[in-house]
């Protein structure tokens, strides 16, 4: 960036000045990182740039700590299975890591390679992947993986939810479908905030849902539907995650915006001068 100059410890001046907690911090390095190598602002990052951040950037700084990382140590995932549609079984997790679970192995006419479900950190809320799920006849199976107790983030938030189908054999359709549910319960039941069919092998979608009003923990489902009309595999996966709603998004590069400004501002009069 021309004219500009970044500088690490400067930025961790400006985060140590503010008082921000370790989060905090972690999310207004990567920000000032981020605005320093695509070029948003024309400023050099110079120690003056406190008083203005906090006059203008307190708000913007506030949205990247929304608490977008849930509490780990009490959120958990499950593996449910429902062959066509009878009652949801809860698999034992072959996976000893906190915030995670795994399942491989047969179930009615399918034969699971590898299903899984994790939470790699924030912004994502849930991670699934149903891998080579094949059968040698017809058959319906609904893979459903949830994540319950997440403490954050509550409100102030949408969801964007990621599809992949990378292999589905012809004549096969896998339906995917991503909830959020308020009161904390696992599998069924929330408000659905993605829904997508494919009927081909390298299909990938997006959607993005307005927030819902969370008052405690809650948690998240993604829900796969495998119709297979004979023998053959399929491989799927789902990501869903936090992101702000606009109005948020509207408040962040206002406040960046005032501190850019303002830094312009005095360097201008500092050249006058």
């Amino acid at each position: 960036m021309a004219g500009a100059r970044f500088k690490l410890w400067d930025t961790m001046n400006v985060v140590r000045w503010i008082g921000f907690g370790n989060v905090n911090r972690l999310w207004v390095l990567r920000f000032w990182n981020m605005v320093s190598q695509i070029g948003i602002f024309d400023f050099e990052l110079e120690f003056r740039l406190m008083n203005t951040f906090t006059k203008y950037g307190v708000a913007a700084a506030t949205f990247l700590s929304l608490g977008l990382a849930a509490n780990a140590s009490q959120a958990a995932v499950y593996i449910g299975l429902s062959m066509n549609g009878g009652a949801i079984s809860t698999q034992v997790d072959a996976d000893p890591s906190a915030d995670s679970a795994a399942f491989f192995g047969s179930f009615g006419t399918f034969d699971l390679n590898l299903v899984t479900g994790s939470n790699p950190g924030a912004p994502t809320l849930l991670d699934s992947t149903t891998n080579n799920a094949s059968t040698a006849t017809a058959g319906i199976l609904d893979v459903y993986i949830t994540r319950d107790n997440i403490s954050a983030p509550l409100n102030l938030i949408g969801y964007k939810t990621s599809f992949t189908t990378n292999a589905l054999p012809t004549g096969w359709t896998v339906r995917q479908r991503s909830y959020v549910n308020t009161v904390n319960t696992l599998y069924t039941g929330g408000t659905l905030v993605g829904d997508v069919m494919f009927n081909t092998s390298n299909s990938t979608a997006v959607q993005f849902a307005a927030p819902i009003a969370i008052a405690g923990p809650y948690s998240v489902t993604t829900r796969y539907t495998i119709a297979a009309s004979g023998a053959g595999s399929s491989l799927s996966t789902m990501t869903l995650a936090a992101v702000p709603e606009p109005g948020t998004w509207a408040l962040m590069i206002m406040g960046f915006g005032g501190a850019g400004a303002m830094l312009r501002s005095r360097r201008r009069s500092a050249v006058t001068a």
